[in-house]
């Protein structure tokens, strides 16, 4: 079984009837396999000197012979007729990416890459396996040195007919025709000067398909329209919860300014005034402390608490306690210490968070209670 090399995952398998191959490692030249039994079996029944049968998951092995091989191809193609140097790559169990030695290319560049690597494909050239004296590598471009760690004379070459030849230690298709197609899914900017460029490779590309298919059945559905239509119905629906979004922000505006003029029309102001809304928009309580007077803040204390999600009666929240000094600085210990709110103080205000908002009646009788001897 393959072991990982060649930036390529392991095999999966069997070992005999009933033992399952992990996960695969290597130590200098040796795979090393690591196995556990299937539910019915109690023991790994292998003795010393057993000879059993070998089988691998051909599914997962054909996948990754599909990606690697898709690699080789994206990397020559890429360097030979778009001057573009791949100077790694991941083999990933959903979407895998090479990565250039170039800033993020245009979507042009690489709907013409895919043109010419999927013809490349068409043409099925043929996917070889040689071995050359490591001496002898002149005519072969190299992306990286060789790790020191491989100390053979002879080096493993796969060579795409006409295209690529490049040592390598992965499993390979036998030819181009096998790949299928390739699809290039866009590039992604990564560390200075460099882009990742995403790609799926034969059995990949028809499971994204679906998956892409399946998810466009269902919002069509949810939309009762046609294909055709989703994207100007969504793009309607979008502007419309915009104009939503804006007009519920600017009633809850509206409401916290006459939520402050019904507390300052209060004819007795108590020290300690609480005011709770379900509405998730931390916009109501900056617009209710914007509207009372300083002066009138400086000698008492307000708490107010919304919901994080307004359809979670029990859910968390936030809160501010807003007024004189002293009196934040007592009630907000109270409520980091015994109500399990997170947060601080900063320019005079606290501004916390609760795990459960259910707690905010007795959070006030504690407040309320603590400062009553307070001057």
């Amino acid at each position: 079984m393959q072991s990982f090399f060649a930036d390529q995952p392991c095999d999966y398998g069997k070992i005999g009837e009933k033992n399952v191959v992990v996960d695969v490692r290597r130590e200098n030249n040796d795979a090393v396999l690591f196995l556990k039994t299937e539910e019915s079996a109690e023991t790994i029944d292998l003795k010393i000197g057993d000879q059993p049968m070998q089988s691998i998951d051909w599914e997962r092995r054909f996948d990754h012979m599909q990606q690697h091989s898709g690699q080789h191809l994206i990397t020559a193609i890429a360097m030979k007729q778009f001057n573009l140097m791949t100077t790694s790559w991941c083999l990933d169990p959903k979407i895998s990416y090479i990565e250039l030695d170039s800033s993020p290319i245009s979507f042009e560049t690489i709907d013409e890459m895919e043109r010419v690597i999927n013809a490349k494909i068409r043409e099925n050239h043929s996917v070889t396996i040689t071995f050359r004296d490591r001496n002898d590598l002149e005519d072969i471009f190299q992306r990286m040195e060789l790790p020191d760690e491989i100390d053979q004379q002879q080096i493993r070459i796969i060579s795409i007919e006409s295209i690529d030849k490049n040592p390598c230690c992965g499993t390979h298709v036998r030819s181009l025709g096998d790949l299928q197609m390739i699809k290039l899914l866009g590039c992604q900017k990564s560390k200075k000067n460099k882009c990742l460029l995403y790609f799926l490779v034969g059995n990949r590309v028809l499971q994204h398909f679906n998956k892409v298919l399946n998810r466009e059945r269902s919002i069509t559905n949810l939309l009762k329209c046609s294909d055709d239509e989703s994207y100007a119905i969504l793009n309607k629906m979008q502007r419309r919860i915009k104009q939503i979004q804006k007009n519920y922000n600017e009633a809850i505006k509206n409401l916290a300014k006459l939520e402050a003029q019904k507390y300052l029309n209060l004819s007795n102001f108590s020290r300690f005034y609480s005011l709770h809304r379900k509405e998730d928009n931390y916009d109501f309580i900056s617009t209710f402390l914007n509207n009372i007077e300083a002066s009138l803040l400086n000698e008492r204390l307000i708490l107010i608490s919304i919901l994080d999600d307004s359809d979670q009666s029990n859910g968390s929240g936030q809160i501010v306690l807003a007024g004189k000094i002293d009196l934040v600085q007592k009630a907000s210990e109270i409520a980091l210490n015994s109500f399990d709110v997170k947060g601080s103080i900063s320019q005079q205000r606290f501004r916390g968070r609760i795990a459960n908002v259910t707690k905010i009646s007795e959070l006030e009788t504690s407040i309320r209670t603590a400062i009553e001897h307070i001057e």
